[in-house]
């Protein structure tokens, strides 16, 4: 455990980490430091990850994890127990001309790369927080690109699962401010999205003047996001707002 707590230790390991990563899925991330806090948690300090354009998807301050089955990290199927991310910034984006964001592009080099058991890369945690977070979506091939943009992200959730190119968590509990002025004291729901449907289940959303709880569903052909207005099917069912 000493070890691990000498910084030209800790930079080794992220260095020996950073090159894995890179040279074996083909990505862009760079990890500073990795150590081990005195409950035997895992702990990554400035965590830095690139998309296929070289611009920034992720960067994130610290991020500590305890990790569950150690063995399933090198067959592409982490198995996490709880995540806590601080100073988190995440940019999701859809450049000019092409149809998946840059999120989805990085997971399918994780999945390219895996031996031919027709296995997809499944990412699982028990519980994650973030503290200070921002993320942001664009889409290049609309006329107004900057679609959200949240910052002073607090999140409470468990049951994140990543399956290749479908995610599912259940949100307990998340606040955010939103860039055209809103505030969000709390938001709960069971969320998933798909390449054919985002599902908000359970749906509390909390502000200072208003109380919304309901169920959404966002239906849609694969690439349909690219045009929201036109293409995504919405059906609505609220309780109260």
């Amino acid at each position: 455990m000493v070890l691990f707590s000498i910084p030209s230790v800790q930079t080794f390991l992220g260095k020996k980490a950073t090159n894995y990563l890179n040279k074996t899925y083909d990505v862009g991330i760079d990890i500073e430091r990795i150590g081990l806090t005195y409950s035997g948690n895992v702990d990554l300090q400035n965590v830095f990850v690139k998309d296929h354009h070289q611009d920034t998807l992720l960067y994130a301050n610290g991020i500590e994890t305890s990790i569950l089955n150690i063995n399933e990290i090198s067959k592409g199927n982490p198995k996490l127990g709880k995540v806590f991310i601080e100073d988190l910034t995440f940019n999701m984006k859809i450049y000019k001309d092409e149809y998946s964001d840059n999120l989805m592009t990085l997971i399918r080099k994780f999945d390219s790369k895996k031996e031919p058991s027709g296995e997809k890369f499944v990412l699982t945690t028990e519980n994650i927080a973030i503290k200070k977070g921002r993320y942001r979506f664009t889409n290049e091939n609309l006329n107004y690109t900057k679609a959200v943009d949240y910052y002073n992200i607090d999140l409470d959730a468990e049951s994140l699962v990543v399956d290749g190119d479908d995610i599912y968590i259940n949100i307990d509990a998340l606040s955010f401010d939103d860039f055209r002025g809103l505030k969000v004291s709390k938001l709960k729901t069971c969320f998933s999205i798909t390449p054919r449907e985002m599902n908000f289940q359970e749906l509390v959303i909390q502000t200072k003047d208003s109380d919304i709880r309901g169920e959404i569903l966002f239906s849609y052909d694969e690439g349909g996001l690219d045009d929201f207005e036109n293409d995504v099917f919405i059906n609505a069912d609220f309780d109260r707002a």
